[in-house]
């Protein structure tokens, strides 16, 4: 959805695809760390069934916790058995942390670690929160970020998203469900091969992978 509404950031991350892998090679997960936009992308992003990051976090209140034990906080008394929620959204939107929090920028990751903006206190961020944090974060967060890079890399390097007839796009509030789980509702777009001979690597590769 972000590359529909956003197409002049697709263009950016293809072009830089495109610089270190050309056209005639498959991605792989070594090509990553070579793709600092793309990376950039992937921590300012959110798709439907992706844990991304700021823009659109798919857990905007991260999943319920239970103290379990009487802790104080910044003068505040946290009693054992309550109930505590990570605020995810309102982190990652915050205007103090962030410029223009509600606007679509990966290039704030280029900027700085974390996105934020010039002398903003980062002490104790990261630049996701979305698998969890402290001693109960999700034990296959490496693998689903790998999975996730890979995804994008692959969805990239091989296809054109643009919208449909209609020509609207829009990733406002309204276009989700509410809910734990922040996901986009059903949507259409155009989405084109970039070129045959990218076609044929998949298809190639498809063959290989049902043997």
């Amino acid at each position: 959805m972000a590359m529909v509404c956003y197409p002049e950031v697709q263009l950016k991350a293809q072009a830089e695809i495109d610089q270190v892998l050309g056209g005639d090679q498959l991605p792989v997960l070594e090509d990553y760390s070579s793709l600092p936009y793309l990376n950039a992308l992937i921590k300012e992003a959110s798709k439907p069934n992706w844990p991304l990051h700021r823009f659109r976090p798919i857990i905007p209140t991260g999943i319920p916790h239970v103290a379990s034990r009487d802790t104080q906080y910044n003068g505040f008394v946290i009693p054992q058995g309550s109930i505590i929620f990570m605020n995810t959204w309102g982190i990652y939107h915050d205007p103090e942390l962030f410029d223009d929090p509600e606007s679509f920028i990966p290039e704030r990751y280029l900027l700085s670690e974390f996105g934020t903006k010039p002398g903003a206190n980062t002490e104790g961020l990261r630049d996701n929160l979305h698998f969890g944090a402290g001693r109960r974060i999700c034990p296959g967060a490496e693998m689903a970020s790998r999975n996730i890079a890979m995804n994008a890399i692959n969805l990239l390097w091989a296809f054109n998203f643009g919208k449909d007839a209609s020509g609207t796009c829009s990733m406002g509030l309204e276009n989700y469900h509410p809910g734990v789980e922040f996901a986009l509702k059903p949507f259409t777009c155009n989405m084109e091969v970039r070129s045959e001979a990218r076609a044929s690597l998949i298809r190639r590769a498809y063959d290989a992978a049902a043997l």
